[in-house]
């Protein structure tokens, strides 16, 4: 019979037990057998007018349903719908999957007798009387003379990519194409053939009675004699993968014939008086029925297949060990898993594992190699799995890479100095990686209470390592002892402790450097930006601090304003600078050298402050006066900024005494940059305002000038102390 549902699968491993279960079933013989989806076997009963029933777990219910007209060819399509045809009663009954019976559900023109379906869910049954085949489509529609055959077709099959091939009672075999159309592919014989099937790519086997088997191929290529199996055959049927089954009557057994011819006449051995007749089977290959040809037994063969591979294999090293965890077959191969087996050198010698399940998972450990010998740390070895059944070993896994390892051994002489808020520890690698290499280090500074990863850096041929951070966090704190501890580690954990260093060790912060020697202190430059405001009986004096301190902070600031004669000639120096000979600018441009026996004229009026102006009070109107700054620290006092331009305080036109007179514009002294106390000479410059403005005078050109001497052997002046000026040029 045409195996249900064919497709195409993977072919099992060659190695495959079998194990057969009869079943009785109700009197009056079994006639056919048809293979539902689900595993079900349906037998017609021709003498009972019934249909039985065998699940595949062993169920058998002995009138599935009565039938009538003598059922003889029985098919069930992909749904699970069932279909017998009744040779007396030219009927077709259909039984549906929820068991809903339609005895007479197609009227056929002819006897039925064979009855084939092909993937579409069209019926096909041989009328012998009529010479022909006729077609039921899936709706129930008959067409009785679709296909003449010119003989009585007995056995046909339906080709699953399109039409029929019969054998009929003369011997000889007829493809019908999809539309009918007869195609003789070999003459009558005088034999009528015991079977016909077809494979799922469309070649059709037919054995004859001699055990001789004829292949054709769906183009209609005939092989005779492709394959024979012993005598006495009573039916065929092909699988998925296009192996061939034949029942043998005679021992009592089951043939499987392999896609290239190769004959297995004991696949599966019987009771020896069943005598088995019609066969099928499943696209698997794994169930095949049978019915005896002279009793009411039914036979279900069971193929046990070896179990498939276990999945996801997964090998740790361990100390001299092995850890092994891997999942279970995705198929038993129809029988339960009865053991493990691991190989350590690829697949060449097998040792029995016990796994425990752990999450889900089998696990297992091998301390020894499969070969017998110790595991060695750091020795890669191949490990396979494979599980046993009934049928014998499975598939092997993949191959998976392993090496026994354990933990690094200690670092060696560890030795710690104290730095500056940091601990310098250098230390010789483990000698024994454990067999695996060492992956980092970590340092503890509390004698392995807590540990934090350590950065080590070569040097010497020793590992060195710099800890500015305690293992439990924090600075490292000076003065302060930690017992420090080092270890390594590698994918099977961290090593042995280094032990402690000898002693405990302190951070120590370095000698502070010596200071350096304080810079000298000397009297700072000049005052710089001066500028002179006069008022009635008054003069504002404001100023810049100078560029340069002299290394000590300015203490005060002194002006001193010093009258000079009226009427022209020379500018009398103030009391300030009596004693120094200066260059000064004469009222007439000219450039005057003021000797030290200069007398001042008139009574010289100061102000001391600490900021940056001053007013010098006391100042007789109408009288003009030289005005000097000097600033003073703790080295001294600086060297006098002088504005040389005569200032006149006078009171406002008409204004009573006492009163501020109009304030004209300032006159400005800047020193230039350069040493402290110079400042170089430049001629002034008459103010809009009516003012004097002087800058860049050098450094102790700050002379205020008196009065002009007589032409007539000179004018002794009031101070009591004479100078002489006369004329340099530059």
């Amino acid at each position: 019979m045409l195996p249900v549902g064919l497709a195409t699968v993977v072919a099992p491993p060659a190695v495959a037990a079998t194990t057969a279960t009869d079943f009785t079933m109700p009197a009056g013989g079994v006639a056919r057998i048809a293979l539902t989806p689900e595993g079900s076997a349906y037998n017609s009963n021709a003498n009972a007018n019934t249909v039985s029933r065998v699940t595949d777990g062993g169920v058998v219910t002995e009138v599935v349903a009565s039938v009538g007209g003598m059922p003889m060819g029985i098919v069930a399509a992909a749904d699970g719908t069932v279909y017998t045809a009744q040779f007396l009663g030219k009927t077709i009954a259909r039984i549906a999957p929820d068991g809903q019976v339609t005895p007479a559900w197609a009227s056929l023109p002819y006897n039925a007798y064979a009855l084939a379906i092909d993937p579409a869910g069209n019926l096909y049954t041989g009328n012998p009387g009529g010479a022909n085949v006729t077609k039921v489509a899936p709706d129930g529609t008959v067409t009785g003379a679709w296909g003449p055959v010119g003989a009585q077709p007995v056995l046909l099959a339906a080709d699953p990519l399109g039409g029929v091939v019969t054998a009929n009672s003369n011997g000889s075999l007829t493809r019908l194409d999809a539309n009918g159309a007869a195609t003789v592919l070999r003459g009558a014989t005088g034999s009528t053939p015991v079977g016909v099937a077809a494979g799922p790519d469309g070649t059709a086997y037919v054995v004859d009675p001699d055990g001789t088997i004829t292949r054709i191929t769906h183009a209609g290529v005939v092989t005779p004699a492709w394959a024979t199996v012993p005598r006495a055959p009573g039916g065929i049927a092909v699988d998925g993968d296009g192996d061939v089954y034949v029942s043998l009557a005679s021992p009592g057994a089951i043939a499987k014939v392999s896609p290239d011819g190769t004959v297995d006449a004991a696949w599966a051995l019987l009771t020896p008086s069943l005598q088995p007749g019609w066969v099928a089977v499943n696209a698997a290959g794994s169930r095949l029925w049978t019915a005896g040809l002279n009793t009411t037994g039914i036979t279900r063969v069971v193929e046990t297949l070896p179990p498939s591979a276990v999945g996801a294999l997964a090998v740790t090293g361990q100390h001299e060990a092995l850890a092994l965890s891997f999942d279970a077959p995705t198929s038993d191969g129809g029988s339960a898993v009865t053991g493990y087996e691991a190989s350590t050198d690829g697949g060449t010698t097998w040792v029995a594992v016990s796994p425990a399940t752990a999450g889900g998972r089998l696990t297992a450990v091998l301390s020894a190699t499969s070969a017998g010998s110790a595991l060695v740390n750091g020795t890669s070895y191949d490990v396979v799995v494979r599980a046993l059944n009934a049928a014998g070993t499975g598939a092997v896994s993949t191959t998976e890479a392993a090496t026994p390892r354990t933990v690094p051994g200690a670092v060696g002489a560890l030795a710690v100095t104290g730095r500056d808020a940091a601990l310098e520890l250098v230390f010789d690698a483990p000698a024994s990686t454990g067999g695996s290499a060492v992956t980092g280090y970590q340092v503890s500074t509390d004698g392995g209470a807590t540990w934090a990863s350590l950065a080590t850096a070569v040097a010497g041929g020793r590992l060195t390592a710099t800890v500015a951070t305690a293992s439990g966090g924090g600075a490292l704190v000076n003065g302060t002892s930690y017992a420090v501890v080092v270890r390594a580690l590698n994918a099977a954990g961290v090593g042995a402790d280094s032990g402690a260093a000898a002693a405990p060790v302190a951070p120590a912060a370095p000698a502070a450097p010596a200071a350096p020697p304080a810079p000298p202190v000397t009297a700072p430059g000049p005052p710089a930006e001066v500028t002179v405001t006069s008022g009635d009986g008054q003069a504002t004096v404001s100023w810049t601090p100078p560029v340069h301190d002299g290394g000590s902070p300015i203490s005060g600031y002194t002006v001193v304003a010093a009258p000079e004669r009226a009427g022209g000639g020379a500018a009398i120096a103030p009391a300030a600078l009596r004693g120094n000979r200066v260059a000064a600018t004469g009222l007439g441009g000219e450039r005057l050298a003021l000797a030290a026996d200069t007398v001042v004229i008139g009574e010289e009026r100061s102000c001391t402050t600490t900021g940056t102006s001053c007013t010098v009070t006391g100042l007789t109107n109408g009288v003009s006066y030289r005005f000097t700054v000097t600033a003073t620290n703790s080295a001294g006092t600086s060297l006098a900024t002088a504005i040389l331009a005569a200032v006149v305080p006078t009171a406002p036109a008409g204004a009573p005494a006492g009163l501020p007179a109009t304030t004209p514009a300032p006159t400005t002294v800047t020193p230039p940059a350069g040493a402290a106390g110079t400042t170089a000479p430049r001629p002034a410059t008459a103010s809009p305002a009516g003012g004097l403005a002087y800058t860049g005078f050098p450094v102790l050109v700050a002379l205020l000038v008196a009065s002009l001497l007589l032409a007539a052997g000179g004018l002794a002046l009031a101070a009591g102390r004479r100078r002489s000026a006369s004329p340099v040029r530059d």
